[in-house]
């Protein structure tokens, strides 16, 4: 089963457009501002392709959770 937050076909929130343009609008806003890094522990899984799993759309971890160290720039 599938979630659709914003729905779909002709019934889809008409606030869908504005809300994936301030979700970029903050990731761009947080990647300025902070300098992310992956904890000690997890810092094995950096830059190894065999630590992610792919599909035709989507690249994610294979491992459940990375903790993310964040730095103020």
């Amino acid at each position: 089963d599938k979630f659709l937050s914003f729905g779909g076909g002709i019934r889809s929130c008409i606030g869908k457009g504005i809300a994936a343009l301030e979700m970029r609008t903050m990731v761009a806003m947080l990647v300025k501002k902070y300098k992310f890094e992956l904890l000690p522990e997890h810092a094995h899984l950096a830059g190894k392709d065999k630590h992610w799993q792919t599909n035709a759309f989507f690249l994610k971890p294979k491992v459940d959770r990375q903790d993310l160290l964040l730095k103020r720039r």
